[in-house]
């Protein structure tokens, strides 16, 4: 049994463990909390609106690139305080092959 399953299921018993379990279930704790302090971070990023300008820096091509994109539905921007923007979310999946959510 896994030392997080004994301390869930027995939070009062008193228990002798080795250096080494006590050291293996530390890396699995700090391993646990850097994948969902990741996947907060990667969370957070996908709302992140950013300006064309920010957006053709990311793409390496120029902002008259990314209005041809929109006008194609491959990249849509959205409108903010009346600027467009682009979100993170879409320019992620863009760079990993697929294409933007929003039309």
């Amino acid at each position: 049994m896994k030392l997080d399953e004994l301390f869930r299921n027995n939070p009062s018993i008193t228990l002798a463990v080795s250096m080494n379990d006590l050291k293996e279930w530390h890396q699995e704790v700090i391993k646990d909390a850097k994948m969902q302090l990741e996947q907060s971070v990667m969370d957070t990023k996908v709302d992140i609106h950013i300006s064309p300008k920010k957006a053709a820096e990311i793409f390496d091509v120029d902002q008259s690139t990314l209005w041809r994109w929109s006008k194609r539905g491959y990249l849509t921007p959205v409108q903010i305080g009346g600027k467009r923007r682009y979100r993170m979310k879409d320019i992620n999946n863009i760079m990993n092959g697929g294409k933007s959510d929003e039309k």
